[in-house]
């Protein structure tokens, strides 16, 4: 699936567009710098401008680095649990569970 939207211009467009989107959206309404754990969310949403303004802007450059994260299994592991346990803190954090 990653190569595939590697090979059309126009679904990294739409990529951009939406992480753009979602990126702003979260900005809007969560955008604290404190020292707290809700700042690893203004994170995330800086992370997605800076994503959406790339791929929008440099089309080119995102598919030499999915294709570098393909080639290699062990970072694509690492990066899919790191994910995973980011999620499952931030899960934990947002529904009070402990």
């Amino acid at each position: 699936m990653v190569k595939e939207f590697t090979k059309s211009p126009a679904l990294c467009y739409m990529g951009g567009v939406l992480a753009l989107f979602f990126g702003l959206f979260i900005l809007m309404f969560h955008n604290t710098w404190d020292a707290s754990w809700t700042t690893i969310i203004t994170i995330i949403g800086w992370l997605s401008v800076i994503k959406g303004a790339l791929l929008i802007a440099c089309p080119k450059i995102h598919p030499n680095v999915l294709n570098w994260m393909c080639k290699s299994e062990a970072a694509m592991r690492y990066v899919g649990v790191i994910y995973l346990l980011l999620g499952l803190f931030l899960t934990v954090k947002g529904f009070n569970l402990v």
